[in-house]
């Protein structure tokens, strides 16, 4: 479900209030995690990305143990950037002129996917 519409931008007293439902879908919670690790064109990583990381995880204790919690994220991490890859992909095919950040996009995204299946690998054996 991705739809990007104006028609239903309310009008409040201090002007228009516009919603940007390009990114918009129903999906496990987990696939949103890996675009809070990105800050304009760098990736956070080491210990701040490990406190995110965990400080996002903490909010579903009530559901899993911590430790099952990361494992799920270590799955769900490729997954979600296949889901940004797809994303970008869609975005890229409709934008004429694209930026060249934008259009990057796609590769960045499946690398990661990559990266993401040989740590799965990795912590599998």
């Amino acid at each position: 479900m991705a739809t990007c519409t104006w028609a239903t931008s309310p009008q409040g007293p201090r002007g228009y209030l516009f919603f940007d439902w390009t990114d918009a879908g129903v999906a496990h919670p987990f696939l949103d995690l890996l675009t809070f690790f990105q800050e304009d064109e760098e990736e956070i990583e080491g210990p701040l990305r490990d406190r995110l990381r965990d400080a996002y995880l903490s909010e579903w204790t009530a559901f899993e143990p911590p430790e099952r919690l990361a494992r799920a994220w270590q799955l769900a991490e490729p997954l979600a950037a296949l889901d940004q890859a797809i994303s970008y992909r869609s975005i890229v095919a409709d934008l004429q002129p694209v930026e060249r950040h934008t259009a990057r996009s796609p590769a960045y995204w499946l690398r990661k996917v990559l990266a993401g299946l040989r740590q799965v690998g990795r912590v599998h054996r």
